[in-house]
């Protein structure tokens, strides 16, 4: 089941959506009977991931809601915070900015808990992005600030860029 799960996380990474979904399915009910199991709770953060890819946003929400709740019954709080953050994303993907700050926020907690900058970063870059939406441009970039400061003590380019450009995108609503 552990193995079917990651050839479902290689296919998303390739952007074969349904077939890393296929196996994701399989995988979860291989492992269905090993529950609670972090390879399982794996399995839903790329199911959901697979979901996002195909566009079907019930299945995506209801993945990685279960992600992490599989992710604190077996005691990782970096799963559990992956799974908040996801669900940040998904909620403003979906409009829910409401819901989407509740799981950022959570998702920065359990990041500053583990003292992990990658990961404050990614919960600062979805609160700002939150704070933008909301036109409170002031927050939003404090948020994409200290995101950007969290992810060059990495060294992460992707994650870097990221916040780049969400701090043009402020400066742009702003007519910056």
């Amino acid at each position: 089941g552990r193995a079917i799960g990651l050839t479902g996380a290689f296919l998303f990474r390739l952007g074969e959506y349904q077939q890393a979904m296929d196996n994701c399915e399989k995988s979860m009910q291989i492992l269905e009977e090993a529950r609670p199991h972090i390879a399982y709770a794996h399995t839903l953060i790329y199911a959901g991931a697979s979901a996002f890819g195909l566009g079907d946003f019930d299945r995506v929400v209801s993945y990685w809601q279960m992600g992490a709740k599989e992710y604190q019954t077996v005691g990782s709080k970096w799963g559990e915070t992956t799974s908040n953050a996801n669900l940040a994303e998904a909620m403003v993907a979906l409009g829910n900015l409401k819901n989407g700050k509740v799981h950022a926020e959570y998702a920065l907690v359990l990041a500053r808990e583990m003292n992990n900058p990658e990961m404050i970063g990614a919960a600062l870059t979805n609160l700002a992005s939150i704070a933008m939406l909301d036109e409170n441009f002031i927050e939003a970039t404090k948020f994409a600030e200290e995101a950007l400061s969290s992810h060059q003590q990495v060294g992460h380019d992707a994650h870097i860029a990221n916040a780049l450009a969400v701090l043009a995108k402020i400066a742009f609503k702003q007519n910056n």
